[in-house]
Formats: structure tokens, C-alpha cells, sequence
């Protein structure tokens, strides 16, 4: 997981950030870090002046470590902006008085959004994944069967339904795969007809995040003859398939 990841061709937070909008502010962040450390990195601490450059090279290696960088910027970027751009501004009562009134304002909303979080029904998290389908999942698996579950929803099924543990397949502990096996998971989720037919056509029943997806396995036939939707819900869907053989343990 530390050197070349297998992770990395399948996953895009393990791969290297690109210019793309969604990377924007790290890289305008990377970009300031590198103009304001040119003169002033004498301001910094020692420790700072090691620790922001590995950070760099981390971000750089990876996009889930980008946050690690950012955190470190917001402690010391405010002090090279303050060397580079010193201010001119007298610290009179007046100008004491409006921060005083900006920094009321900015609790007050960190406040209102915390209380409006606490007071919020905690099912919001669960929009469009009802309780009962997961129920009808379990109900529809057995004691036995085999649920091949698409990787947005294999934890949701063994939070609610505990009784699914070790007959989820495959749930989302991807970094214990290797190269081979990551690939044979990328062509079961893709309809590979000789991956699904070794390793699909065993399981009871099978989720799909979207009924686009669901759709295709129909047009690849690759879902069990007689195959039957149990739950279909905005971003949840889940199918049946008559029998259950054993699935391949290990892709």
C-alpha cells in the first residue's frame, strides 16, 4: 500500500492529483507554499520546514493525502502572507470593534450550523436507503446465501443486518486484494461474462447502486435466468436469483 499500490489503477484518490477543477485549490495552495517559502522560510520552525515539503511529496504521490498538506499550509501559510503582505492597518478601538462583531458573527454560524446538525433526524444520512430494504436483503438471502453487493452499500447491509457478516461479497476492505484480484473485481463489477458466470451466478442476491447499472447486467445476461428485483429505491436496487451455488472465495 506504501509503494506502487495496486490501489492506485482503480481508485482515484489513490493516484496522483491531476489540474483538474476539482484539484484546483490544492494546487493553487501548493503553488502559494512554493512563492512564500522562497525568502521567509526562515519564519518557520524546524519543524515545519521539514514536515511541509514531505507533505508535499505526499500530496503530490497520492490525492488522499492532499489533506495532510492542506492541514499543515493552514498553520503556516498565514505567517508567510503576514511577512510578505505586512499590514498597515492601526489596531484602533473602531477597528477592534469590527472584529470583534466579525468574529461574533463567524460563532454564531459555526453554532447554528452545529445545532441544526444535532436537531437534524439522523435518517438524513440514510436518504434513499431505507432500513426495510436492507431487511428485505437479509430476508431474501437466507441463512445461507450470498449477497454480492455493490461497494456503496456492502457496509450499509452489515451495519443494519449484522447476520450478513462473512456472506457479503465482496464488501470494501479492497487493500487486502492483490493486482490479480482487484482485476477480476474490476471485471465482475464491469459484466464480465466469464468472471460473473464463476463468480456472480453463485450469490442469492445482488445490489447495484443504480438501476443504469442494474440495466446493463440485464443486457450482458449475465444475471441469473428468472433474476427478480426485491428493493428498488432511488439510489438502491437489489435482485434476487433463483438458487444459490457457491461463489469463488477469492475471486
Amino acid at each position: 500500500m506504501l509503494f506502487h499500490p495496486p490501489l492506485a489503477r482503480y481508485v482515484v484518490e489513490w493516484q496522483p492529483p491531476k489540474v483538474e477543477a476539482p484539484t484546483a485549490l490544492l494546487f493553487a495552495s501548493v503553488m502559494a507554499a512554493a512563492v512564500l517559502w522562497g525568502g521567509r522560510r526562515k519564519l518557520l520552525t524546524g519543524t515545519e520546514r521539514w514536515f511541509l515539503p514531505i507533505l508535499l511529496l505526499s500530496a503530490m504521490l497520492a490525492v488522499r493525502n492532499a489533506v495532510w498538506f492542506e492541514l499543515a499550509a493552514a498553520v503556516s501559510l498565514p505567517r508567510l502572507l503576514d511577512a510578505a503582505w505586512p499590514t498597515r492597518i492601526t489596531l484602533t478601538p473602531h477597528v477592534r470593534r469590527v472584529n470583534r462583531v466579525l468574529a461574533v458573527i463567524a460563532l454564531a454560524g459555526v453554532f447554528a450550523v452545529l445545532i441544526a446538525q444535532l436537531v437534524r433526524p439522523g435518517r438524513f444520512l440514510d436518504a434513499g436507503r431505507p432500513p426495510a430494504a436492507a431487511a428485505a436483503v437479509s430476508a431474501a438471502a437466507g441463512a445461507t446465501g450470498i449477497v454480492l453487493a455493490d461497494d456503496q452499500h456492502a457496509d450499509w447491509l452489515l451495519w443494519l443486518r449484522p447476520e450478513l457478516a462473512g456472506r457479503i461479497a465482496y464488501d470494501v476492505r479492497f487493500e487486502l486484494f492483490n493486482a490479480g484480484e482487484l482485476r477480476r473485481l474490476e471485471l465482475l463489477d464491469n459484466e464480465s461474462r466469464p468472471v460473473w458466470h464463476r463468480c456472480g451466478a453463485g450469490a442469492r442476491v445482488v445490489t447495484f447502486a443504480s438501476s443504469q447499472r442494474e440495466q446493463a447486467a440485464r443486457r450482458e445476461g449475465v444475471l441469473a435466468p428468472g433474476a427478480r428485483k426485491i428493493v428498488h429505491t432511488r439510489t438502491f436496487l437489489a435482485v434476487r436469483q433463483p438458487g444459490s451455488a457457491a461463489i469463488c472465495p477469492r475471486l
